[in-house]
């Protein structure tokens, strides 16, 4: 069975439900008005019937999910506080668990971007910006076959005349690249007011670089004036420097690398093996004494290897002679001659007995490999000698020769010099000499004395 309640409201606009049959008077001269189409049908069980005039608090719920209370007010104050929990009255997200935007502080534009290392959203700025400046060029031309003034733009500069500027800019320089016959002066404007005055001569480009750039804005003018130039054809280049942003959005984070292997921590040195107090574990210690090198282990030095290689050989011994000379009168001569004036005063001497020095030759008591070098200097004062210089074992002359040394004697040439560098085999009794011989014009050539130097050395 079911039974029918009538929805009445009173005064308040409070709407209340009375079983069919009831009697409405009394309640209608209270104020009471029927709603038409907001009764209700309700079962005649008891069990499902509602009183309507239980507070929220007096009504019976059963608790399912977070709730835990058992009537309707107490509930609808759980629903609250978990309302309150996810958003706060100012309406701020950070009061999420998941959402921080404390520690970097958001600014207009930020976005949240979820960290999956700190397991929370935080603010990052959704547009970077790239601020680049690059160059460029304005360029035209003006023929003139008068004196007076040329310019570009009907040789005015007035505002309204010259290179029209599409965008802000600096110029920076300016380029003139006049022929013609007479030097002039060009005064540059900037929507008809002088910014800039530089000179240039006939046939000659000059550039004069700005030392303050002067702005320009879109739509302004620029203007090369030139006076006394008659018979002239210009060019004028203006260069102008830009400066753009780009903003876009930021991409995202790259993959995370892959972990390098651990390094040495620190490298120690010492002389001696190292105390276990020293140092951590990961550490190098190098024993400088010894060249051992060990690593740290689980609090202890463990040796690895030593640093040292095998001893080297001995370095083979070298010997030097060093010898000058003393005054000879003519090695300038058709048929040749030994040179004769060694200064047999060594003045280095590490062979000692293993060489007799005479004053035309250089005895050799033993047997190897030696450098023979001999510088000479000459001169004379016959025209346009030249004297040919080679080294000679047991009187055969040796391949190498040195003929350098040409004098003219005018115009006070009258000295030359003349070197050679040869690595000759020589056994013990072999006998070292200079061969001169003339190849040039006749006449006396000279080495004074003390001015040439010659050199042996073992290898």
């Amino acid at each position: 069975m079911s039974k029918t309640l009538k929805a009445w409201k009173d005064v308040d606009g409070e709407v209340v439900y009375l079983e069919e049959g009831q009697s409405g008077e009394g309640i209608i001269g209270q104020g009471f008005t029927r709603v038409p189409g907001s009764d209700r049908v309700v079962s005649d069980d008891l069990s499902t019937y509602e009183d309507f005039s239980k507070t929220a608090s007096e009504l019976e719920v059963t608790p399912t999910g977070n709730i835990s209370s058992t009537n309707v007010q107490q509930s609808l104050e759980e629903l609250q506080t978990d309302i309150d929990n996810i958003v706060s009255a100012n309406g701020s997200i950070d009061t999420h668990s998941d959402v921080d935007t404390s520690t970097v502080t958001p600014v207009n534009g930020d976005f949240l971007r979820w960290d999956s290392t700190a397991n929370k959203w935080e603010p990052e700025a959704s547009l970077i910006s790239t601020t680049y400046t690059y160059r460029k060029s304005f360029v035209a031309e003006r023929g003139g076959t008068t004196t007076g003034k040329l310019a570009l733009g009907n040789g005015s500069n007035a505002s309204t005349m010259g290179v029209v500027i599409t965008e802000g800019c600096k110029l920076v320089s300016v380029g003139i690249s006049s022929s013609g016959t007479t030097s002039g002066q060009w005064q540059i404007f900037r929507n008809g007011a002088s910014i800039h005055i530089t000179n240039t001569n006939t046939q000659l480009t000059k550039v004069d670089d700005l030392s303050s750039p002067v702005s320009l804005n879109s739509g302004d003018y620029l203007n090369a004036l030139c006076f006394n130039a008659g018979g002239a054809a210009h060019t004028v280049t203006f260069e102008v420097e830009i400066t753009k942003t780009i903003t876009g959005l930021k991409g995202e984070q790259g993959e995370q690398g892959t972990a390098g292997s651990d390094g040495i921590a620190q490298v120690r040195t010492g002389n001696g093996a190292p105390s276990n107090s020293l140092g951590n574990d990961g550490d190098l210690y190098l024993n400088n004494a010894t060249g051992d090198y060990y690593t740290k282990v689980s609090g202890v030095w463990s040796l690895q290897g030593n640093l040292k290689g095998p001893q080297g050989p001995a370095s083979p011994s070298v010997s030097i002679l060093k010898l000058t000379n003393t005054f000879a009168n003519n090695i300038n001569s058709s048929g040749g001659v030994n040179y004769g004036a060694f200064n047999t005063s060594r003045i280095i001497d590490d062979f000692g007995s293993d060489l007799t020095v005479a004053t035309s030759s250089i005895t050799f008591n033993i047997t190897g490999r030696f450098r023979c070098d001999f510088n000479f200097f000459l001169n004379s004062s016959s025209q346009r000698t030249n004297v040919l210089f080679r080294w000679s074992i047991n009187g055969v002359e040796q391949r190498g020769r040195s003929a350098h040394n040409y004098i003219r004697t005018s115009s006070n040439h009258d000295e030359a010099s003349s070197f050679l560098s040869e690595v000759l085999d020589l056994s013990d009794g072999d006998v070292l000499r200079i061969s001169c011989v003339q190849i040039a014009g006749s006449g006396t050539v000279e080495t004074p004395s003390g001015e040439s130097i010659f050199t042996i050395e073992s290898l």
